[in-house]
Formats: C-alpha cells, structure tokens, sequence
C-alpha cells in the first residue's frame, strides 16, 4: 500500500492540475492575465499558511532555504506565467497536452543532474506519449484552434516545471516537509505574479467589476487546484524517480482536454480521443509490463 500512495498522489494532482487550466481559461474571460494568477496564488498563499499554522508546521520553516525558493520561482511562479499568456492565446487542449514534454526531457536529465538510472522502458513509454502529443496537437489544428506563440509560452512553462522537479527532488530527498515546502513555493511565485502585475503587465484591474462565479472559481482554483496538486507533488518526489514521474504530466492533457470539452466547449474530435488513448498507453506502460511480467511468472 506504501508504495501505491505516490502513484495514487500523482493521479489525484493530474485531475487537480487538470481542472486547473480549464479554470484558468474561464479567469482570462473576465481577468487580466497577472490579476487572474496573483488572485489565484494570493488565495492559494492564505490556505496554505493557514493550513501549515493548523497542522503544527510552523518550526519546519527552520528548513527551508534557496532551494525551496528557487522552486517557488519556477513554479508555480513561472510556470502561472507562462501558461497565463499562453493560455490567453492558444486553446486549453493544447496547454494541457504540453506536459506530455515532460517524458523526453527527465529522465535525461535525472540521470545527467541526479543521477538516477536511465531505464528503457521510461523511454519507450516517453516516445509513446510524444507520439500522442502530436496526434492530439494535429487534431486542435485540424479544428482552426491553437496559436504559435501562445503554444511557445506554454512549452516554456513545461521547461519550468522540469528544472522546478529536479530541485523538488533533491529537496524531497533531503527530507523536506511537503506542506512546509509548497507554502513557501506559492508565497513566492505569489511575489513574482505581483511584480508582473504591476511592474510588467500593467493592466487595468478587472476584478471589481467581475460577476460572482469568479470569485468562487478563484476561491476553488486558490485553495484546491494550486496548493493540492503542489503538496501531492512534492510529497510523490520523496518516493518516486523523475523519470517515473515525468510520466504523470500527460495524463493532464487527456484530462483537460475531456473537462475543456465538457465545462467550456472546446472541440474534441475522434483524433483527440486517439490520442488520448496513445498518452495514456505512455504513462501506463511500465505498470503494464509489471503486471505482464507478473502474470507470466
């Protein structure tokens, strides 16, 4: 049962992270982009405190230091940006199916910076993945949806989250407390997106003039979709490889895109559903042969 928990915590974050960007594009309807994410991050920033100071978590701060840090920065702080922009640009399928990069690049560089075992079977299931990607990709262009430079935004979140994971990891390994850690993330990605906003971005505030749903779609993405799959996530980086984790990010494409169909009616056409049936083969691949492996024995 220990050793289901990390994959069950990996899947559960999928599913929050999921719902995640299809809030986000419902946000950027009545939102600027920095006033959307520093909303989000300020609500998610309070819950987190809030839980850390109920849960007696307070004297692990003593832990923390640059690395923590330096993974707030990357995300969910560049990793908000980034796909904000992308998003208010390209379609929620598309952002969402961008984690499926994820494979290629980490076990590559688990095995070049951490020095984890590069196995096969991690690559066989990343080009399976990449290949659903593109199939999925096809199928958005196919519908006249996506955007270049919006999909450019959302490839460099992913880049984010990949350097943010291999800090996650060492700092998982190190014995750093998941909850203590995500709080620390959130305040200071919530640092960044108020520097965007107000040193960059530079918009016109939005949010007094918002309709009710928005406050209850911020209250919902702040306290359960950016602190919940944060702690699951770095709680899943004590027990698992990168590598094996990188297989998780896919499963937000097919998610996303099955929500985005549903709650704001992107288009998800026959291709769409094949390729998702191809990422999930990825993700699912060395479970799979486990089992096969198993039942032959």
């Amino acid at each position: 049962m220990a050793a289901t928990l990390p994959l069950l915590a990996m899947l559960t974050a999928c599913v929050l992270w999921s719902s995640s960007l299809v809030g986000n594009k419902f946000l950027l309807g009545h939102l600027a982009i920095a006033e959307a994410g520093l909303a989000r991050l300020a609500v998610a920033a309070a819950t987190a405190w809030l839980v850390v100071t109920l849960t007696g978590r307070l004297a692990r701060l003593r832990e923390i230091g640059w690395r923590q840090v330096a993974m707030g920065l990357l995300e969910p702080g560049m990793v908000t940006v980034l796909f904000l922009w992308g998003q208010s640009r390209t379609t929620a399928v598309n952002a969402a199916s961008f984690w499926a990069l994820m494979p290629i690049v980490m076990p590559i560089l688990g095995r070049l910076v951490l020095g984890e075992a590069l196995r096969p079977v991690h690559l066989a299931a990343a080009a399976i993945a990449v290949g659903g990607i593109a199939l999925l990709l096809d199928g958005q262009s196919r519908h006249g949806a996506g955007d270049l430079l919006g999909d450019m935004f959302c490839i460099a979140g992913v880049l984010c989250g990949a350097a943010n994971q291999l800090v996650g990891r060492r700092v998982a390994q190190r014995g750093g407390d998941p909850l203590a850690t995500s709080a620390v993330q959130i305040t200071t990605a919530a640092l960044l997106m108020g520097a965007v906003l107000f040193l960059i971005e530079r918009p016109s505030l939005r949010i007094g003039k918002a309709p009710g749903e928005v406050f209850i779609v911020l209250l919902v993405l702040g306290s359960v979709t950016s602190l919940g799959p944060l702690f699951l996530y770095n709680y899943a980086l004590r027990h698992l490889a990168v590598a094996r984790i990188s297989l998780f990010p896919p499963l937000v494409g097919p998610i996303g895109a099955s929500l985005a169909a549903l709650f704001i009616g992107e288009a998800v056409g026959w291709r769409d559903a094949a390729a998702i049936a191809v990422i999930l083969t990825g993700v699912f691949l060395p479970n799979l042969l486990h089992l096969a492996r198993r039942a032959l024995s």
